[in-house]
């Protein structure tokens, strides 16, 4: 399972400006700027964001760790990388 790594590729491609970095520089989404272009999703080099058909904007990892928490198994993890 892939993590959104924040380094903002979406931000760059997304015609509106619906994607922008909170105060603590985690990227999220303004639904209501969003016009469901999906450019963002193409974009995303680690496919955190992605389209569901039951939904009109993209839906983005936003890093809260809720999966590592809720996975049954604990085979879910994040990881801090370097570099």
């Amino acid at each position: 399972m892939a993590v959104c790594s924040q380094c903002g590729e979406c931000i760059d491609v997304c015609p509106t400006g619906a994607l922008y970095r909170d105060k603590a520089g985690v990227v999220r989404l303004k639904k209501k700027d969003c016009v469901g272009c999906l450019s963002c999703v193409g974009f995303c080099p680690t496919a955190t964001m992605y389209y569901h058909a039951d939904y009109v904007e993209p839906i983005k990892c936003i890093s809260c760790g809720l999966c590592t928490k809720e996975c049954p198994t604990g085979a879910i993890t994040i990881e801090v990388l370097s570099g």
